[in-house]
């Protein structure tokens, strides 16, 4: 099943809405109220990749050990499960998108004072409208917007130590990691309502977006415990070949390039201190920001690189 135009467009309301979650419940019902082995495993199976795609990695986790008590010889759930886990994450080309998760990657205190200085830049940042290299209209090619500025160097060294170990050792691109004096390849990224990251590639095969080269991607947020306001969250699609051949597809609604993702993803939350990473080449977007209530707007404020 491949994700269709309208599909990609309502990824963001849909998550926004509690979409994912409502319609966990409504599984979780289905199995309370009794179910044969058969559909047991196959509900279980519709749990877990809605429950990962609502952002609830540690229930989906759960939901996936059950389903493997049952079937111990499940492949693609016991396939996810190591994905899940930062255990299966090589470098496939189809399936679930292989990620690195690590909360409270940074001491507290060292993430705190990020926040504060990436708040206090934001006046001074340069707004960023990243354009698909196709002519058409400007809201057809631009897939990102919002502000960026250069990583203070100050703190490079301080962050890298955290990091660049895990960075070294994915299978992406092994012992690759930022230099700790390295050029501007670590950025602040800031967000606000109205800001986006559609549907794209950090690496630009594919659909020209992007840098060539890039082999990696990463993203350490920082969010303000005072924000209320939903959004945020990166979303990693499943791929199904032929994801990166311009084949038959899903369409994207920014730059109308073929996509080929399936239906399923998976939604790693906005929290505070949280490292993420994952292969440039993977389709991914960020979901929209919720705009807040009186004249003070919320920011999603991240620490993004690629090596």
């Amino acid at each position: 099943m491949t994700l269709s135009r309208t599909t990609l467009e309502t990824v963001t309301p849909l998550l926004l809405d509690g979409f994912h979650d409502r319609a966990a419940r409504m599984v979780e019902a289905r199995l309370a109220a009794g179910a044969d082995a058969a559909s047991g495993i196959m509900l279980r199976a519709r749990l877990a990749d809605l429950q990962r795609a609502a952002g609830r990695i540690d229930a989906a986790r759960a939901t996936l050990d059950r389903l493997l008590e049952q079937d111990p010889g499940h492949g693609p759930a016991a396939r996810l499960r190591r994905v899940l886990d930062g255990e299966g994450y090589g470098a496939v080309a189809e399936g679930p998108s292989p990620f690195l998760l690590r909360d409270d990657i940074l001491p507290a205190g060292l993430a705190d004072r990020l926040l504060r200085d990436a708040l206090a830049r934001i006046p001074s940042m340069t707004p960023a409208g990243i354009a698909h290299g196709n002519a058409g209209p400007e809201e057809n090619q631009t897939y990102r917007r919002g502000l960026v500025t250069a990583f203070p160097q100050a703190l490079r060294a301080a962050v890298l130590d955290h990091i660049a170990p895990l960075l070294g050792a994915t299978p992406w691109a092994p012992g690759r990691m930022p230099a700790p004096d390295g050029p501007g390849d670590i950025k602040y990224a800031v967000s606000r309502p109205g800001d986006f990251f559609r549907p794209h590639r950090d690496d630009g095969v594919g659909d020209g977006r992007g840098q060539p080269g890039r082999r990696i991607s990463f993203v350490l947020y920082l969010r303000d415990p005072q924000m209320q306001a939903a959004g945020g969250d990166l979303v990693l699609f499943d791929e199904t070949p032929p994801d990166r051949t311009g084949g038959q597809g899903a369409t994207s609604p920014v730059s109308s390039t073929p996509v080929s993702s399936t239906l399923a993803f998976t939604t790693l939350a906005y929290r505070h201190n949280r490292f993420a990473a994952f292969p440039s080449a993977r389709l991914h977007e960020v979901i929209d920001l919720a705009a807040g209530p009186g004249a003070a707007q919320p920011v999603r404020v991240a620490v993004v690189g690629h090596v």
